[in-house]
């Protein structure tokens, strides 16, 4: 039966999602330890990449429908994550579930579910907007099968404070990385010259870039 209280599983995944600070390697089993709190079929992570395409991590399992909806256009006509937006939720960073977005008779009926999600074993999701920093948005969902009843509230406080850790995770490994970068360029890499000053907006999108390069390498 799924968690809906801290206990061991969301210790280990708390933990899992820490040991990735430094480590992209170990992104993979963070998200397969989140989806096992609720005994889930796996989870995905989105993230945007610095030349403005999207990325993925997903867990074993979950790569063929992930591919699909990558590689179909489904990112396009992504019926959930639309209604999200539209709904507030994406902004909000509030975790929701399918009964947030769609009906009933959509998800009985409607080919985002019946044409991507049906044939992969898929129904239902639990996700929210990770926001490590104001100038960087990604998104973590948990993948739910139809052999279980749809997310509960309970489930749905689990999932977001889970996101929560990775949004900590994330910003810590930002905040390694850039101090690394920093002792490096104080140190004069180049011979000793001085870098070159750039304005805060080139500064924000090198941040979300850097960001999601941790993700990138995974």
């Amino acid at each position: 039966m799924a968690e809906a209280q801290p206990g061991p599983a969301y210790g280990a995944a708390v933990d899992a999602i820490y040991a990735s600070i430094g480590d992209s390697a170990r992104w993979v089993p963070a998200l397969q330890a989140i989806a096992a709190v609720t005994d889930d079929i796996g989870a995905i992570f989105i993230y945007p990449r610095g030349d403005g395409t999207l990325g993925s991590i997903v867990t074993p399992g979950l790569e063929a429908v992930q591919a699909q909806f990558e590689s179909d256009e489904w990112a396009t006509r992504d019926l959930r994550y639309e209604r999200a937006l539209d709904r507030g939720y994406v902004a909000s960073g509030t975790c929701v579930t399918d009964r947030h977005v769609v009906s009933d008779e959509e998800i009985e009926t409607h080919p985002y579910y019946v044409d991507l999600l049906r044939p992969h074993g898929l129904k239902y999701f639990a996700g929210l907007n990770i926001s490590p920093s104001p100038s960087a948005g990604a998104a973590l969902s948990v993948q739910r099968g139809p052999h279980k009843p749809p997310f509960s509230d309970e489930e749905l406080d689990v999932v977001s404070r889970l996101g929560k850790h990775v949004e900590s995770a994330l910003r810590i490994s930002l905040s390694l990385r850039d101090r690394a970068s920093g002792s490096l360029m104080a140190a004069g890499a180049d011979g000793g010259r001085p870098t070159p000053r750039v304005g805060v907006g080139d500064v924000q999108q090198t941040e979300l870039s850097r960001m999601f390069a941790l993700l990138a390498a995974s």
